[in-house]
């Protein structure tokens, strides 16, 4: 993909993100806040408006105005502005960009209901009988995707390396991710040779066919996964 493309691609998630969050708030405004909570699926999925003057599934609501302001408004935009510069600079991986730009999009899209209105709109319920999450909106789903996707992507990277650091027969700390290929640093002027060099089909091809050239003890394959917890110490608020 070229930069252009990439580009493309990341503003037209940061827009959809952002877009979908603006929508899906104005439609619970105009529809729920003067209703009651409507149930579906057996009460595992519930419709419920609420305006919350916190962060993520109301934490920190019950704090002090001055400290609100200070770390979900000041602090939020300081962190969101750093990740997006970091992201920028530092040549990540296409596939941690797209989780970056998804993540930042959904806290820009909360923070500017904050700066606004003081509070956010949160819609959505779900849960199994007494086993039950916050109330959240889209934009709290965005940061929860997004940072499970740059996680996932850096796994995978640390993967794609391990398995082109082995197969070259150099320290995985010889070894570098750019532009989907694994280079062994110690050899930059020959970067382009067969033996300093994996490409992202020759690792792809390595993981699911030639086994034998995986490093010991690992699975074949390339699949990862990253599960995101919940900032309330792994637990589900009720």
């Amino acid at each position: 993909m070229t930069r252009i493309g990439l580009r493309l691609v990341l503003l037209i998630a940061i827009g959809a993100t952002i877009g979908c969050d603006r929508v899906t708030k104005y439609v619970a405004a105009t529809t729920l806040s003067e209703a009651s909570s409507r149930s579906f699926l057996a009460d595992t999925f519930r419709l419920e408006y609420v305006e919350n003057t916190g962060a993520f599934l109301g934490l920190g609501a019950d704090w002090p105005l001055p400290v609100r302001t200070a770390v979900f408004g000041v602090g939020n935009g300081l962190l969101l502005l750093a990740v997006a510069v970091v992201a920028m600079r530092s040549r990540w991986p296409r596939r941690s960009l797209v989780g970056v730009a998804i993540f930042v999009a959904g806290g820009a899209s909360n923070l500017l209901d904050r700066i606004t209105y003081g509070m956010v709109i949160d819609f959505m319920n779900v849960g199994i009988g007494p086993l039950r999450t916050g109330i959240f909106n889209v934009a709290d789903m965005a940061i929860m995707l997004g940072g499970a996707a740059y996680h996932a992507a850096e796994k995978l990277k640390a993967r794609m390396i391990a398995i082109a650091a082995h197969d070259m027969g150099i320290p995985v700390e010889r070894a570098v991710y750019r532009d989907g290929s694994v280079f062994d640093d110690a050899n930059r002027e020959s970067r382009d040779s067969r033996d300093s060099r994996r490409t992202w089909q020759e690792i792809t091809t390595i993981a699911h066919r030639h086994f034998h050239r995986l490093p010991p003890g690992f699975e074949p394959g390339l699949a990862v996964s990253h599960i995101m917890q919940v900032p309330t110490g792994g637990q589900m608020p009720i």
